[in-house]
């Protein structure tokens, strides 16, 4: 399980150079589509997001329940303020693959879809702004590999156990 973990954050990681090197918007959107397409199809990955998307619905309906405390409300609003921004990051992202999936099957009529992307993408910060998109979702999920590498090797032993 290690090695596997290992080898999806390698992937991951040389996708991530990818994208940094690139200098053209279309071939950083051509990494965007490679990268949510692997990692939407990776049994491990994906469970990961579906984990994070059902934690941040969790979190969002229990900032409703009256019973909660001031403390306890306070804590899982900024709760839900940190994943609904993983989760807006990750919309942008995903938003950039359907185009380019839609534009791969030449399905896009005169460009418009990815022109008006594009449109969007223009301003000084735009370039700034998906490479935080894409840093922060890689982040999330490479944070959760990490853990669950290290639980996997290091299963916790009960108290007293000793090899001998």
């Amino acid at each position: 399980m290690k090695l596997a973990i290992q080898k999806v954050k390698t992937d991951m990681q040389e996708m991530i150079k990818l994208f940094e090197a690139e200098r053209s918007i279309f071939q950083k959107f051509v990494v965007i589509h490679e990268y949510v397409e692997y990692i939407n199809s990776e049994p491990i990955t994906k469970e990961i997001l579906q984990n994070m998307f059902d934690d941040m619905r969790r979190v969002m309906n229990n900032l409703h329940d009256p019973d909660l405390s001031d403390k306890e409300f306070l804590r899982m609003r900024s709760q839900a303020i940190f994943e609904h921004d993983l989760w807006a990051h990750y919309q942008l992202l995903e938003l950039i693959d359907d185009i380019m999936k839609k534009l791969l099957e030449c399905k896009l009529q005169d460009k418009e879809e990815y022109d008006k992307l594009c449109s969007l993408l223009t301003k000084p910060y735009s370039k700034k702004m998906l490479s935080m998109s894409f840093e922060i979702v890689h982040s999330n999920i490479c944070d959760e590999l990490d853990r669950l590498a290290f639980c996997k090797s290091n299963p916790i032993k009960p108290k007293g156990f000793r090899l001998d």
